[in-house]
């Protein structure tokens, strides 16, 4: 069943919402709340809350006030001061960390949230230690040696990605942070971000002309 829509008036900006939404992980109804802030280096920027009213499911939207275009970024992070880099991230941004092979992925469940390189970081370990529990229990389910090896394997990497994570959060190692933001609702809010989409050049359509 696809829920009603309405259309609301919050801090002077239309929002379409759903009406009836339903809860993804139990099917209950979830209460939708609505606040704004100002973002320095983003601009004002709408955060939209669905909480479920009997499993506690939580996520975020977020919609910036201004149109936005697509935005990818590259930021390297070499010390402990810079695990202080805030960061937008929407749910149509994708971020990454090449040197752990991790990434946060856009989607229907993605939330978005303001926080910065330490909290970044802090997500994806509470991913793979999450992952970690799941394939904890497919060892004790396996079924025969060869199963239970190719699980330890998987065991061991998740193991590995824990421990460069624990030395990226204490400051200890370098690691580059990659952004990506189809419509530009995430961004690093740092001058040494690099910019990774190059601007089209203008062109002077009367210069092309013949005299």
């Amino acid at each position: 069943m696809i829920p009603k829509q309405k259309v609301i008036e919050f801090e002077n900006k239309k929002i379409i919402v759903n009406e009836g939404l339903t809860c993804p992980a139990c099917s209950s109804d979830m209460n939708i709340s609505y606040t704004a802030e100002n973002i320095p280096h983003f601009g004002k920027t709408h955060f939209i809350g669905y909480a479920c009213t009997k499993c506690n499911y939580k996520n975020t939207e977020l919609i910036p006030v201004d149109e936005k275009e697509p935005i990818e970024q590259s930021v390297k992070i070499e010390n402990e001061k810079e695990l202080s880099i805030k960061i937008v991230r929407g749910t149509d941004t994708t971020l990454e960390i090449k040197e752990v092979g991790i990434s946060l992925e856009p989607g229907a469940r993605a939330s978005a949230f303001y926080t910065n390189i330490e909290g970044v970081l802090q997500r994806f370990k509470g991913s793979v230690l999450s992952m970690q529990r799941y394939y904890k229990i497919l060892e004790s389910e396996a079924k025969s040696d060869n199963e239970r090896k190719e699980i330890k394997l998987v065991q061991k990497k998740l193991i590995d990605k824990e421990k460069k994570l624990n030395r990226y959060i204490d400051g200890k190692a370098p690691f580059t942070l990659i952004l990506r933001a189809e419509k530009g609702y995430g961004k690093v809010l740092s001058p040494k971000a690099k910019n990774l989409l190059k601007k089209p050049k203008k062109t002077n359509k009367m210069a092309n002309k013949k005299k």
